[in-house]
Formats: structure tokens, sequence, C-alpha cells
């Protein structure tokens, strides 16, 4: 890459812009140094373990004799707490002053650096800072490599705007990850309902057990619609076993091997251009049970939206039985509310890790409705499914819309007006203005 920067940047180090400040901790032995304490006291998991920007809590604080007894700082309002051990670079901005323990290697702005873009230009920059504790057997980055480490920066002004168009940016990406907690929490609710109460054929959820308990019967799925059958999990489909594919049968084109890490986003794949056997052949839209893996991770069931592929062991390849299933959709989405009940069948390995075999999976008792209900739920939880489908495709654009922004906002390789629109430029100088 070109050494060129772009106007009004200039060559610094993160010492140049920030004073470095190092942690500590109080003798924990000492009552007097916690208890009834009233300053914020920052560890790698208060950093690591909520979202957003800005800290202005922390699971522990420690009392004045407490600051005063260790290698603890008084940090001021927007300090950029970054971590130094372990995981190294991550970052929040403090909203209120605070101290950390010896994992951080904070940053105080100097005069004319905006808190803001600091926080930024070093999230731009985790990995090269990483880099700089790697060979440690415990991972750690000193505060002299902190000082020396090379960046390119903007005037002033330019930092506010950059920092402004970024957080505007991080905010839609929030709002963005809100709605889907939300609509996830609400499908969640729903799936309870749809699989409890059901539809009546008015098109409305059937009331509460305790409104009208004589709608409903006690049965060994639990208690469910009088006008539900119970059903085993076996009656319901065939469950194939994938086949069992050799280093020797892999190749480098041909069909794609569905393994149990390609059902979590895994995109390398072996491939196999042999033979095909219907049983282990999986096309889009087909059903597939991981019935070994890790506990609300890869164990359970999945719809295949994948080209055409085969099938590997430990996976089955669910074929529902029309006669008492409307489709794979609705079957995924029952397998889905009875996995609690298909775990606790399965046999546990290391607390995380389960199988079950086809015998325990096929004798679960579930509630069953009529096909044309069943068709009803499947359709509300797919229109669901759909809404949150929309919303994350929204939010890997946002996403790899900051990361753009970032490398072109951060680098020091293009100008402002170069990097983005003029129109998003007077925008945010306005939202600086006021």
């Amino acid at each position: 890459m070109s050494d060129q920067i772009a106007a009004n940047w200039s060559k610094k180090t993160i010492g140049d812009l920030a004073d470095v400040v190092s942690g500590g901790t109080p003798a924990r032995d000492v009552p007097a140094f916690w208890e009834q304490g009233t300053i914020p006291w920052v560890t790698p998991t208060d950093i690591t373990g909520t979202s957003g920007r800005y800290l202005d809590e922390s699971a522990d604080k420690i009392t004045g004799l407490g600051l005063a007894s260790s290698g603890a700082n008084m940090l001021p309002t927007g300090t950029v707490l970054m971590t130094s051990r372990a995981t190294v670079g991550e970052a929040k901005i403090a909203a209120v002053p605070c101290c950390t323990n010896q994992g951080f290697k904070s940053l105080v702005p100097k005069r004319d650096v905006d808190s803001l873009f600091l926080y930024y230009l070093t999230q731009f920059h985790k990995e090269g800072i990483k880099v700089l504790g790697s060979g440690s057997t415990f991972l750690e980055v000193g505060k002299a490599d902190i000082l020396r480490f090379p960046v390119t920066v903007p005037d002033y002004a330019q930092q506010k705007i950059i920092s402004r168009i970024l957080d505007s940016v991080d905010g839609a990406i929030e709002i963005t990850e809100s709605l889907i907690a939300k609509y996830q929490q609400i499908k969640t609710g729903l799936m309870h309902d749809l699989f409890t109460r059901g539809i009546s054929k008015a098109g409305i959820l059937r009331p509460i057990y305790s409104d009208d308990p004589e709608q409903y019967s006690h049965t060994e799925a639990g208690v469910i619609p009088c006008d539900w059958t119970t059903a085993l999990v076996g009656e319901l489909a065939d469950y194939h076993n994938g086949n069992s594919f050799k280093s020797s049968d892999w190749n480098n084109e041909g069909y794609p091997i569905i393994r149990i890490q390609n059902l979590n986003n895994e995109e390398s794949f072996n491939y196999y251009c042999g033979p095909l056997a219907e049983e282990w052949t999986v096309r889009s839209g087909d059903l597939l049970f991981a019935w070994a893996g890790m506990r609300e991770t890869s164990f359970g069931p999945r719809v295949w939206m994948g080209p055409t592929a085969v099938l590997n062991q430990h996976i089955f390849k669910v074929v529902p039985r029309k006669s008492v299933v409307a489709s794979s959709k609705y079957l995924f989405y029952l397998l889905s509310h009875y996995l609690p009940e298909i775990v606790n069948e399965a046999h546990g390995f290391k607390d995380s890790f389960v199988h079950i075999t086809r015998k325990e999976l096929t004798r679960v008792v579930v509630g069953i409705p009529s096909v044309e209900e069943q068709e009803w739920i499947a359709n509300i939880l797919d229109g669901m499914d759909q809404r949150i489908a929309s919303e994350v495709g929204s939010l890997n654009k946002l996403r790899k819309q900051k990361a753009g922004l970032s490398h072109d906002l951060l680098s020091g390789h293009c100008s402002l007006t170069a990097a983005i629109p003029g129109k998003a430029v007077k925008e945010a100088q306005d939202m600086e203005a006021h």
C-alpha cells in the first residue's frame, strides 16, 4: 500500500494522541477496599460483556482506600478503555469517571483529539495492536508498544466529522440489532402459543387453558387442544442417516458435502463427485436434523437452503409423511418447539455435546393439529422468519458499509470528501454544530 496520506492528515503515534494509563487491583481480602465502594472499577468482562460504544457502569466498585492502595488510576469521562490482556484491543469510551484493573492500557485523549475518533481509530487498528502481543504465552501488550504504535490522523475538525459519521452508522446497527432481538423474542412467544394453543377455526389463537380448560386435553405430549391428536416423532417422517464419506471420497468439485459445521454457516466444504443415493442427497428446502452436536448450537433441526448437496453422517435427512404432516417447514417448527424434550432423550458428553439415536428421537410424543391448522401455523412463523431475515440482511449491509467507511475514513489514504458524498459530510457538520 502507498505511504501517501491525504491532505490535512499527519503521521503520529498513539502516544502523540493520548496518555496511556494502566490499572490495578486492590487486595480482595480487605473489606475496606470494596465494601460500599462507589468508584466504578472496570474489568475486561465489562467491556466484552456489554454492547455499545460507551460504558457507564461496572460490575464491581471500589472505595477511595481501595483506589489508593492499588495501581489503579482515576480516568476521566471520555477515556478510551482498551483491553491489553487476553482479549487485546477491545474498547469502550468511559461515560463516567472510573478506574480499571491491570488488564487495560487506557487512552486519555490529549488536546485536540476527539475521544470518539480515538475509539474508532483503535478499533480500526485492533488487529495490528493484537500483533504486538503475539508470541507471548499469555497475550499481553505493553505500555511502550501502545505508545509507539503508528497511526495517521486528520485535524480535529475532520476527526469530529469522521467520528460522527461512523457513530451514526453504529446507531443504525444498534437499532437494527434491537429490532432483530425484539422479533426473535416475539417469535419465541408465538411458537409457544401456536404449539400449545393453536389456531381455532375462526383464525385466532384459542383461549389459554386456565380461561377455558374444556377446550384442552391432558396427553403424553402435555396439555393440547381437544381436536388435536398425539403422535410419535417417528410417525411423522422417515429419517435417513447421512453417508460416511472417507477422505478418499473428497474432491475439489462436485456436490458439497454437508457436515455439522456447515449447518452453522461454515462456508468451507469438501466435495463429492461419485454416484448418488436418494437417501443422502439433499436439495434446497429439505429438512435435516443434526443428531450429534453442541447443545443450543448445532444439535437439532435445520432447513437446507443451499444447492443440491450430499449429506455426511451424524445428520438425518427428514422426509415428512404427507398424510400427517403439511410440509417440511411445519415439521421444522414442530421439532424446534419440542427440542427441549428431544434433548432430554439425548446422551450428554462434557455437558454441552449431545447425541441421540434414531430410536430415541422417534419415540418422543408430540401434539398434532389438522393439516390445515399446520399450514396456518407454518405460514405465521415463516412470515416472522422472513421479517427477521430481512432485518438480518439490513444488518449485514450496515456492517459492510461500516467496514468500508472505516477503511476509507481512518486509513488516511483518501480525503474525507473522496471517501463519502459531500452531502454526508455536510450532514455530519450540521450534527456537530448542534
